[in-house]
């Protein structure tokens, strides 16, 4: 692996794109989709000079061509919840990686088309670098990064920094890749990034109720007996005597 390194080493300084095809590479495009616009990469033909040429390959060509193996990562959203946090150092520091940190992170989806992520940083081979200087960039690449395949570029991020794949592989949630911090101040310089599947936004509440509240009685209920009594019962006993039956007389 280190031989494959130090050949890399050597042909940096002199890579144009047609020696890339000749390693199977296809073109690497930009943001706006067209063909040769990613000038983070050799393959999207960034150098004209004939003095240039420190410039190294994008992630989706770096897993492609095999020679970072151990330091490659496959990540599966589709399976956990997350989230997942890695250090990674540029390909120019492959061979000055102590901590044995990932050059690129391949983002499966379970169709041929993927995403990669890698720290871009302009140092030694990398020192003529054109654009996205050490920042994180993500590229889409399709024959699941294994064979040639023009790619695209598809976010260059800084610290801080966050890019979100909406309904992340017709899974129904979005996957959000962010940049947790840069840290140029250490060697080799390392880039921290966390990929997250963060929760879906509270449902609204259901419609207010379409109908009000019914109209408030028209008239107070009553409280008092509809119609005084014509008399009050009488509580004394009666005067007035009772007619005694009529005497019967005797039969002679």
């Amino acid at each position: 692996m280190m031989r494959l390194y130090l050949i890399h080493l050597i042909f940096s300084c002199f890579f144009i794109a047609e020696i890339g095809h000749n390693l199977n590479l296809a073109h690497s495009g930009g943001i706006d989709g067209a063909t040769y616009t990613d000038h983070t990469c050799l393959m999207g033909n960034p150098l004209y000079s004939d003095d240039t040429g420190k410039m190294c390959f994008n992630p989706a060509k770096n897993w492609q061509i095999g020679w970072y193996s151990p330091r490659k990562i496959l990540l599966d959203p589709r399976v956990g919840s997350g989230p997942w946090t890695y250090d990674m150092v540029g390909v120019a520091n492959y061979g000055n990686n102590p901590a044995n940190l990932p050059i690129v992170i391949k983002l499966e989806t379970g169709t041929t088309t993927d995403f990669f992520i890698g720290f871009n940083r302009a140092v030694g081979v990398n020192a003529q670098n054109v654009q996205a200087d050490d920042l994180v960039t993500i590229i889409q690449s399709g024959s699941n990064g294994d064979g040639y395949s023009q790619s695209f570029l598809k976010a260059t991020l800084a610290q801080g920094g966050s890019f979100t794949f909406t309904n992340y592989a017709n899974g129904g949630y979005n996957l959000v890749v962010s940049v947790v911090s840069i840290n140029l101040s250490v060697n080799p310089a390392v880039a921290r990034v966390t990929v997250s599947k963060p929760p879906p936004p509270t449902k609204s509440p259901t419609k207010i109720p379409s109908r009000a509240p019914s109209a408030k009685p028209s008239a107070k209920p009553s409280t008092k007996p509809s119609a005084k009594p014509s008399a009050k019962p009488s509580t004394k006993p009666s005067t007035t005597p009772s007619k005694t039956p009529s005497a019967v007389s005797p039969t002679l």
